[in-house]
């Protein structure tokens, strides 16, 4: 959003934000002008074209507001890829799964959550480390961050988190440990507005 903010004020027009691939030639959402600008939100589907958010196991049609997997159907899609020996990814009722993890708000707008190869599941709840990231780096102490999932036997996964400090976060003459509380504080802030799925354990 505040790219668009910035884009929008520098350039003096709308900034619009739309959503497609090459495989739906090449797009299927956009917003219109005027549509509030929000992190993830690439607008309702083009006239002629469907969208849905199905259940990452069951492939079943999820209410709006759950987080699963975006598909497509619209005169756009592919017929599918050349000499392709993978499953299709159309169904045969037409739907495309495009491998993207996103939600469909109340007024029917897309809003992309992460990437289906990046996401994982911690007990039945999805965990988008994209997501995570984004708030670890809200922390003035963190130069850099990657989340990631470390198996976990009972949850199937759980939050790693790899920080890179600002050299002004730990200071110079500190204890050997102080790199380790700085750390730790960095993960209890983050675990704060986050939740308990989302929470960083390692």
């Amino acid at each position: 959003p505040s790219a668009a903010h910035r884009l929008r004020d520098a350039l003096g027009v709308p900034v619009i934000q739309g959503y497609g691939m090459t495989e739906l030639s090449p797009l299927a959402h956009n917003q219109r002008p005027g549509d509030p600008v929000g992190r993830g939100a690439v607008g309702r589907a083009l006239p002629g074209t469907e969208s849905r958010i199905v259940g990452l196991d069951d492939r079943e049609p999820l209410p709006a507001g759950a987080v699963g997997e975006v598909q497509v159907r619209g005169p756009q899609v592919m017929a599918g890829y050349l000499h392709d020996e993978e499953p299709s990814r159309i169904d045969a009722e037409g739907w495309f799964s495009t491998g993207d993890v996103g939600r469909v708000d109340d007024d029917g707008v897309l809003h992309l959550v992460d990437r289906l190869d990046d996401v994982f599941k911690h007990d039945n709840e999805l965990v988008s480390p994209a997501a995570v990231e984004r708030v670890l780096a809200e922390d003035p102490r963190v130069a850099e961050c990657v989340v990631a999932d470390w198996p976990d036997p009972v949850h199937g996964g759980v939050v790693w988190a790899g920080v890179v400090l600002r050299p002004s976060a730990v200071p110079p003459d500190g204890p050997p440990h102080a790199v380790l509380d700085v750390l730790d504080s960095v993960a209890e802030r983050a675990n704060e507005h986050l939740a308990p799925f989302e929470r960083i354990r390692r």
